[in-house]
């Protein structure tokens, strides 16, 4: 159960600023433009391009998206989830940073006198 805190006021104190309730938070936020709280295309474009670049120069891809867009760890593992999602990025092999990239079936060539 939750519990709501009680503001003790003194005889004569002034009110001051109390925290705003849960619906005037829900005003504001409903006030900005959707693509504040959505991810665009655009930024799942750049959150590929970071990754590519940091796994080419041998650093941690995913760690670097998070610093180079100011977002957690965690966030930013999302998002790179969510590029490969929308086909920004090619699949992973579990465990390895990168892009797997399926290698060419070799045929073996038969022996003389096997069919």
């Amino acid at each position: 159960v939750a519990s709501e805190t009680a503001f003790v006021i003194a005889p004569g104190e002034s009110v001051g600023q109390l925290p705003p309730s849960r619906g005037e938070i829900a005003d504001v936020r409903a006030s900005f433009p959707q693509s504040r709280w959505r991810v665009t295309d655009e930024r799942l474009r750049q959150v590929a391009e970071i990754y590519r670049a940091a796994n080419d120069r041998g650093e941690r891809p995913t760690l670097a998206v998070a610093q180079a867009l100011g977002y957690s760890r965690e966030y930013a593992s999302r998002l790179v989830m969510r590029a490969r999602d929308a086909g920004h990025l090619g699949p992973a092999q579990k465990g390895k940073a990168g892009e797997y990239q399926e290698r060419p079936v070799k045929r073996r060539r038969k022996k003389r006198g096997q069919k």
